[in-house]
């Protein structure tokens, strides 16, 4: 369940502590997944029938569903950005699992609504193209594809973000979700779609409070100090803003 850097035999020492302090408390409220520990707290999504049912149907093998609160957090934003006009888009699909799990949630096809899914599906790294992850295989495009082809308006495009949007973007955006493991492509992909955003659309950015990722919190505050925006940091990681 951890995933920041620590020396082998402290990561192991510690993992055991928070394993035996697991089992005292989730009687009382425990949260402990995707480096998230908390305790107190009523996790009421959890017993979200909608969500619970979006959640598992979107990841069946439970691999992904360590992230539950990160998938709420996208799952309330992208319900948000449906009272305003415009299609949701994600930069940065990986596997495609968060935004099956959000169209599962807001029963995308009844909304009629597009939903934009921008990746390179590819490994190789380097500036503005993320970081090499295991899912980085040659099939990853085909993967997504039939992952999403339940969905009439949903569109995967592959390709270097920001210059696949000449391939197809939405006129509106009411969500947008940012996960590119690069600063420069998230910012150029903020700059080109900030005017298609409608007042009101909220944008998460995945990384934004990773210490792992502090380029990406960097380039994001500023981007959005420049039109006037606060990002507020989430315990999960994430960033969450608003257009005003």
């Amino acid at each position: 369940m951890l995933g920041f850097p620590l020396p082998i035999d402290q990561l192991k020492r510690l993992e055991a502590l928070l394993d035996e302090a697991e089992a005292l408390l989730r009687p009382y409220g425990l949260f402990y997944a995707d480096n998230l520990l908390t305790v107190g707290r009523m996790i009421g999504f959890l017993e979200d029938p909608s969500f619970r049912n979006a959640l598992m149907s979107a990841d069946p093998t439970r691999t992904f569903s360590v992230m539950a609160w990160r998938i709420h957090v996208l799952c309330w934003a992208a319900t948000l950005g449906l009272k305003q006009p415009g299609d949701l888009v994600e930069c940065g699909v990986l596997e495609g699992f968060s935004m099956d799990a959000v169209a599962r949630y807001i029963d995308l096809e009844q909304t009629g609504r597009g939903l934009f899914l921008y990746d390179l599906f590819d490994g190789a790294g380097g500036v503005g193209r993320g970081v090499a992850l295991p899912q980085h295989d040659s099939d990853l495009a085909w993967r997504v594809e039939q992952r999403f082809k339940q969905y009439s308006r949903a569109k995967v495009v592959a390709g270097f973000v920001p210059d696949s949007f000449q391939i197809a973007v939405p006129e509106q955006i009411c969500f947008l979700h940012i996960d590119l493991n690069d600063a420069d492509a998230e910012t150029a992909a903020l700059d080109s779609l900030w005017d298609r955003l409608s007042p009101g659309a909220a944008i998460v950015y995945d990384d934004f409070g990773w210490r792992s990722h502090a380029a990406q919190h960097a380039a994001a505050t500023r981007a959005m100090a420049e039109r006037g925006v606060s990002i507020l940091e989430l315990p999960t990681g994430q960033g969450l803003a608003i257009k005003p």
